[in-house]
């Protein structure tokens, strides 16, 4: 081949190559997608759940709860060793006060190569209503100095849930003894001077 003075021929070859990623593995919440929990109403902050993860790769997992807006209560995280960098983790939850009903929030755990899973906390927070004592109070009563023990009322109550009451006597007579009679929605309560 003739080229001219000065001019170069250039063969240039290009070969493709296709090198796969191997990513990390991503975290799993060994409880799954979604876990359900029950709690009382106007309960005290207490651990609700204890969520898992694994990782082959992960030296650490960090735990939040997100996506909490409106939200009945209120959530947190607590994870086992060093806060909540760890493979597990203490849910704690307490309802609003006098909320009853299904609330639900969002946990996520990221890992060390910032991969990530989430699972659905849905808590069943249970009536929890005092029972109400149908009579007006104050009541007052007469007794005979020294009588023997008189029946001097009966009480009514009712409760929203349902429940089986007991009665008892909250405050002692101060000259006498007063009692509260078995029974589930009435007791009939006694007093001996």
């Amino acid at each position: 081949m003739l080229l001219k003075k000065n001019f170069f021929l250039v063969f240039v070859a290009i070969l493709l190559l296709s090198i796969p990623v191997i990513s990390g593995a991503t975290p799993v919440i060994t409880e799954g997608d979604s876990v359900g929990v029950t709690v009382a109403e106007d309960a005290a902050v207490d651990t609700v759940v204890t969520l898992h993860a694994t990782g082959a790769d992960s030296m650490y997992f960090v735990w939040t709860i997100i996506d909490s807006a409106g939200m009945h209560g209120v959530a947190d995280t607590a994870g086992t060793g060093t806060g909540s960098v760890a493979d597990s983790c203490f849910i704690t939850y307490a309802p609003s006060p006098g909320y009853s009903g299904v609330d639900s929030f969002f946990v996520r755990v990221v890992d060390s190569s910032g991969d990530a899973d989430t699972i659905k906390v849905t808590v069943t927070v249970t009536p929890n209503n005092p029972p109400v004592i149908t009579e007006v109070s104050p009541i007052n009563v007469t007794v005979a100095e020294n009588a023997a023990t008189a029946n001097v009322d009966t009480l009514h109550a009712t409760d929203a849930e349902g429940n089986t009451l007991t009665w008892s006597i909250a405050t002692a007579a101060i000259n006498g003894t007063a009692g509260a009679g078995a029974g589930s929605d009435s007791s009939i309560i006694t007093y001996t001077s």
